[in-house]
């Protein structure tokens, strides 16, 4: 895959910053053509970009629909993909049947999911996550997963496990890791494999959206 030109547009900082280390770390786009915006009532979009990727889209209380609608009315080339908190059927049907996106995953997607994506789209292809469904019979909401009391989940972690949880979600590999914290790759891949189990998550896309999703004040 050519190294692409990718905006993404998500309310989350955390969760756009791991967007963009998992383009970086899988050679999609290398950090100098990835441009990030937490502000969806003022999105100024750089020219030629390949990738419009809209994520938990009501920044500023405003929906993603509206947000798309925008993209389009700028007759930008793009392909656009969308990684929604929620959506139903109908709404996913009509974003398809209006051109207003190119693809849809679910925000708890696996990272093989999100490089297919990509991959489809950049061909000219549409993409369909397999937890979305266009079929009105389901009118199942397509929802992240979120963990019984999430908070409480991140205090059955060690001081060790929540550094390495901190070194994750900046985009550092284990061998990064390991050697920062003066420790073995085999010993780090250990912490990290106990971490994401505890919380229920499979890779460090899961583990940011389970952050976002964290209650602090509780």
């Amino acid at each position: 895959m050519e190294k692409l030109s990718v905006v993404i547009i998500d309310g989350s900082e955390l969760f756009a910053q791991g967007i963009q280390n998992q383009l970086v770390q899988n050679k999609i786009a290398p950090l100098s053509n990835i441009f990030i915006s937490t502000h969806s009532s003022n999105v100024d979009l750089p020219s030629n970009i390949d990738l419009i990727i809209v994520g938990q889209a009501c920044l500023d209380n405003i929906q993603f629909e509206d947000i798309l609608k925008n993209l389009k009315s700028l007759k930008q080339e793009s392909h656009v993909l969308l990684i929604p908190e929620i959506i139903n059927s109908k709404t996913a049907k009509g974003l398809f049947s209006n051109k207003l996106v190119d693809g849809i995953i679910s925000r708890n997607c696996s990272l093989n999911d999100f490089r297919i994506a990509i991959e489809t789209l950049t061909k000219g292809d549409v993409y369909i996550g397999p937890d979305i469904s266009l079929h009105q019979s389901n009118e199942m909401t397509v929802q992240v997963t979120k963990k019984d009391n999430p908070y409480y989940l991140l205090q059955k972690l060690t001081i060790q496990e929540k550094k390495i949880m901190e070194l994750v979600i900046e985009g550092k590999s284990s061998t990064d890791i390991a050697q920062l914290l003066f420790r073995s790759v085999h010993t780090i891949k250990t912490h990290r494999k106990n971490m994401l189990h505890k919380l229920g998550v499979s890779n460090s896309i899961e583990l940011i959206s389970f952050l976002d999703s964290v209650d602090y004040n509780k």
